[in-house]
C-alpha cells in the first residue's frame, strides 16, 4: 500500500498509475487495462493491470489478503492479540490461484498476503507461481511489523515495533520469469517492510 505521498513522489519515475491510494499500481510501462477485484467476494481490494513491456503483454495482480484480528486477552483485558484465523484469508487465495491458472500472459503477483512460507495457503500458491525471495533473495526476509503502533494492543501505548519478525509480503511469478535478484527494502512510511525482485522475461529483455 501506498500513501497519497508516496503516490506523488513516485510520479515521476512511474508515470504510469492506477488505483486510488492507498491501494495502486504504478509502472514505467503503459497500462493498457486494469480492473478491482474484491477475491472470494471479500471487502479486501486487489487489483489486476495488464501492462505492455515493450511489445509483450504481462498481468501484475496487486494483492491484499485479509489479515488477522486482534482478540482481548482472557488474564490481561486491557491487551489486545493478534489472532490468524485462516478461514476468511484461505478462500480468498483459492480465488486468487484459480485466476493465475488461467492466465495466459506472464504473470507478476505482489502484495501484503499476511500469511508466512509455512502456511498451507503458501503452498496453493507455490504450485503455480515461484517466490521471488525464495528464488534469489537471502537471509530471513522479514517485512513485519516495522513501526507497528503498540496502542494498537495497548491502550495507552505510544511505542512502535521496529523488529520484523515474519515474512508475509512476497513477489511470485510465473513459470515465463527467472528470478534475477530479490530483497527487503529500507523502511517507508508503511508498518511493512518493502520488497523488491529485479525479474527477467525469459527469452526477453531485463525488466
Amino acid at each position: 500500500k501506498h500513501t497519497e505521498r508516496a503516490f506523488t513522489w513516485l510520479k515521476a519515475d512511474y508515470p504510469y498509475q492506477i488505483g486510488t491510494p492507498p491501494v495502486g499500481i504504478l509502472s514505467k510501462y503503459p497500462i493498457v487495462s486494469s480492473e478491482i477485484l474484491h477475491l472470494a467476494d471479500h471487502p479486501e481490494t486487489q487489483q489486476r493491470a495488464i501492462i505492455k513491456f515493450n511489445e509483450q503483454e504481462v498481468v501484475i495482480y496487486n494483492m491484499q489478503a485479509t489479515g488477522p484480528w486482534l482478540s482481548r486477552s482472557k488474564k490481561l483485558r486491557f491487551l489486545k492479540i493478534p489472532v490468524y484465523k485462516y478461514d476468511k484469508r484461505s478462500p480468498e487465495i483459492q480465488d486468487l490461484v484459480q485466476r493465475v491458472e488461467r492466465e495466459t500472459l506472464p504473470v507478476i503477483v505482489a502484495g501484503d498476503f499476511n500469511m508466512t512460507d509455512e502456511t498451507q495457503d503458501y503452498d496453493r500458491v507455490q504450485k503455480v507461481m515461484q517466490d521471488a525471495f525464495r528464488k534469489s533473495g537471502w537471509g530471513f526476509g522479514f517485512t513485519w511489523p516495522h513501526g507497528w503502533e503498540l496502542k494498537l494492543l495497548l491502550k495507552r501505548s505510544n511505542w512502535r515495533l521496529n523488529y520484523p519478525v515474519f515474512r508475509i509480503d512476497y513477489i511470485w511469478y510465473s513459470k515465463h520469469w527467472g528470478a534475477k535478484s530479490s530483497s527487503v527494502l529500507e523502511a517507508t512510511e508503511s508498518d511493512h517492510l518493502p520488497v523488491g525482485a529485479e525479474l527477467i522475461l525469459l527469452n526477453e529483455a531485463r525488466l
